[in-house]
């Protein structure tokens, strides 16, 4: 089992629903990085900024929850080691150029790169997010 504190940046009312709930939304936008999911950095100085930068965009305090990950070895994928990198970029490549034309209802790369990663995360492993 792998176990580390994961860090969410967010904006004060996300914040709020976040810890009266007692759980994290996953977003589902079409133009999500790295496919649907919640976001979390397992360093906080980056969930400070990314919190930071959502906060100028909405108008409201940054703020930045930290989370008691446990996660099975096989339902993680470190994106910090460039050999997980090479190889989800190998997979949206193969995607991409197969594929391309099945994802012509995508209207820009944003959506295309987070339907690739939606589909990775179908086909392999149970992906989740961490820097």
């Amino acid at each position: 089992m792998i176990e580390l504190i994961g860090y969410h940046g967010t904006v004060k009312t996300s914040a709020e629903k976040i810890l009266s709930s007692k759980e994290f939304i996953e977003s589902n936008n079409d133009n999500e990085w790295l496919g649907h999911g919640i976001y979390f950095f397992a360093d906080i100085e980056n969930a400070i900024k990314w919190a930071s930068e959502r906060a100028g965009r909405y108008n409201e305090p940054a703020v930045v929850l930290s989370a008691d990950i446990k996660c099975d070895p096989d339902k993680y994928l470190d994106l910090d080691y460039k050999v997980n990198r090479d190889k989800v970029s190998l997979f949206m490549k193969d995607i991409l150029e197969k594929r391309g034309k099945d994802l012509s209802f995508c209207k820009r790369d944003e959506e295309k790169r987070c339907v690739s990663f939606n589909l990775y995360d179908e086909l392999s492993i149970q992906v989740r997010h961490f820097f």
